[in-house]
């Protein structure tokens, strides 16, 4: 009888062991899962935000110049018909306001940036967690702490990253209702 109790009281650390390691090994992946989502999120935000500066630095560039080109000094000169740079100065016009438009709604540049120093956090709490498991039992009041902690990083860095996307896309409409 004395052996099945002990049994069972030496099973019983390895089992609480092993949960805690389950635990730890799904925070783990969640942070992974979190730095992966931020990287290729940031990346695209920094590529949209890159191609539509570019698109209304030229077409703010060539907005005016097909206006002014518009009269018919200039379509002449061209040899092109007076409506048909009119028309071109109109499309130009119509796609600078309308790129302008989703780059302020979306604000992809700040977006890029939100996500890149998000990634950089949690990679450095990771990297902060890692160092200081070395050496701790599974288990330990001391690897509990170390746990909880990088589980309050990761909660906070999500958490408020998720908050300024939103508060960044519902800031148009809020500055509509005024």
């Amino acid at each position: 009888m004395n052996e099945i109790v002990s049994e069972r009281a030496a099973q019983q650390p390895s089992v609480i062991q092993s949960q805690f390691k389950e635990r730890e090994d799904k925070l783990l992946s969640l942070v992974a899962d979190a730095i992966g989502y931020y990287v290729e999120y940031g990346r695209t935000a920094q590529r949209y935000q890159r191609c539509a500066a570019v698109l209304v630095m030229v077409l703010s560039t060539l907005a005016p110049l097909l206006v002014a080109g518009s009269s018919s000094t200039w379509s002449k000169d061209l040899g092109l018909p007076d409506r048909s740079i009119g028309v071109a100065a109109f499309v130009v016009t119509l796609l600078l306001s309308l790129i302008e438009g989703v780059r302020r709604i979306f604000r992809f540049e700040q977006r890029w940036i939100g996500c890149y120093t998000a990634k950089e956090t949690l990679k450095r709490e990771r990297e902060k967690y890692r160092f200081a498991r070395i050496g701790l039992e599974i288990g330990s009041d001391a690897w509990k702490s170390n746990f909880a902690e990088l589980r309050k990083a990761y909660d906070d860095v999500t958490g408020s990253e998720t908050k300024e996307f939103f508060a960044a896309v519902q800031a148009p409409i809020a500055d509509a209702k005024k």
